[in-house]
């Protein structure tokens, strides 16, 4: 592959001016790709670099290249030992000692801190969405109050009935327990069915529909919603942290017909 996709035909000059590749390929061809003198290497996902005795770290740290960029979308925690890994890796001249720079960038009197700052200024490029995309609206959060549904409520005291003898015992009860107990809890508020299953589904489209509605009062407010929306040709992204309520999501969408992935 190399010798008749890399190079010009009885040269050893190779055909493209930009390679793209990934780190696992990278890693295979190290000895073929670390023989070239480069212009520029360029790293996404970045942060893969915050741990300088890593195998990947060393190899990309092998490469012969003129300039080296990184690029990420995740930031850094709050580790001076990580960031210290990224300057090293783009400059290791000017960053070559980890103790010296963890001496120097201490936290004392946020003396440290403040120098830090003005040092990675000449080197950190940011930008965030409403810097490149001058078409995205202003983000809008409100935070809607709903009220569980009858059947909810009911649930909701049957759980807690139930662990009543557990509740009684306060800070002397089980720490999994109160975390168990919170989270069916927290199941009751999004849907009863992710407590108990129903005990017959309904084969009627429509009746199952109601089905699905009377058992959440979020999912009451969200149907009122999205009605409201589809009919003034809107887009929405719904996001749950319940894989399960997803599905239920999920049915709710079709039974109603509405479009989505």
């Amino acid at each position: 592959i190399r010798q008749f996709e890399w190079y010009i035909a009885g040269t050893k000059k190779m055909k493209v001016n930009a390679v793209l590749t990934t780190y696992e390929i990278l890693l295979k061809d190290k000895p073929f790709l670390g023989s070239f003198q480069w212009a520029a290497l360029a790293v996404d996902e970045a942060h893969r670099l915050k741990n300088d005795e890593s195998l990947l770290y060393s190899c990309l740290s092998s490469f012969n290249c003129d300039h080296r960029l990184l690029i990420t979308g995740t930031p850094l925690q709050n580790s001076l030992k990580e960031l210290w890994a990224l300057l090293h890796f783009i400059m290791p001249e000017k960053f070559a000692s980890w103790p010296e720079f963890e001496a120097g960038h201490s936290d004392k009197d946020h003396r440290g801190i403040s120098a830090l700052h003005r040092k990675l200024e000449p080197f950190l490029l940011r930008r965030v969405k409403k810097d490149v995309e001058k078409s995205l609206p202003p983000k809008l959060e409100q935070i809607l109050r709903v009220d569980m549904t009858a059947q909810q409520k009911q649930y909701y005291k049957w759980i807690l009935t139930k662990n009543y003898r557990e509740l009684s015992k306060g800070v002397k009860g089980s720490i999994n327990g109160f975390v168990n107990l919170v989270m069916e809890l927290k199941k009751c508020c999004n849907h009863t069915s992710l407590v108990r299953q129903y005990d017959h589904f309904e084969n009627d489209p429509q009746a199952r529909l109601q089905q699905l509605l009377k058992s959440s009062g979020k999912l009451i407010l969200l149907d009122k919603l999205l009605c409201r929306l589809k009919d003034t040709g809107h887009r929405v992204l719904i996001f749950s942290q319940m894989v399960m309520m997803l599905d239920i999501l999920q049915e709710y969408l079709q039974l109603r017909r509405f479009p989505a992935q």
